[in-house]
């Protein structure tokens, strides 16, 4: 407990035990919880004082409530829709298959996105994909008037019903 004192307090002269019986820990516990922060942390922690049954809790909010989650089909970390960017949440057809923004992969060669490599995201199926795996000719930048890229198994022209940008 003297050792925990002096590394909560920075200070290491002896703390008198509580008179109550009762024993404390004291955690300077200060977090940055902007959702850009969280997820570079690996989530939100949870401090109890006293031992409790885990549960399920949201990724970014650490919380429960009475809505369902989303579960990330490589991490299984639980996520709230409504905590995620609307981005980023799952179409209806793809919740079993959804990928959190920490999990994404490229979908031809299978690694995830580093700093020096982006990844495009499809804006129908949600798959990404590095601009370098997909070929010569293929766009590798979204439109520039709606901001759209759709990949290469999503593309077909409205009226001639083309596959090929």
């Amino acid at each position: 407990l003297n050792l925990l004192s002096t590394l909560t307090n920075g200070s290491s002269s002896k703390q008198k035990p509580p008179t109550d019986g009762v024993h404390r820990i004291r955690v300077d516990f200060k977090e940055d919880c902007e959702v850009e922060n969280v997820w570079e942390m690996g989530g939100l922690g949870i401090v109890t004082s006293v031992p409790i049954t885990p549960r399920v809790v949201c990724f970014l909010c650490a919380s429960s409530g009475h809505v369902e989650f989303v579960y990330c089909q490589v991490c299984c970390e639980p996520f709230h829709k409504f905590c995620l960017e609307e981005s980023e949440r799952p179409v209806e057809d793809q919740l079993e298959n959804w990928c959190c923004r920490r999990c994404k992969f490229c979908h031809v060669c299978g690694r995830q996105h580093q700093a020096t490599k982006q990844l495009l995201e499809c804006n129908k199926c949600r798959n990404s994909y590095h601009p370098e795996c997909l070929g010569p000719n293929y766009p590798t930048k979204p439109t520039k008037k709606k901001k759209v890229w759709i990949c290469t198994k999503c593309v077909r022209c409205k009226s001639c019903g083309s596959t090929t940008p």
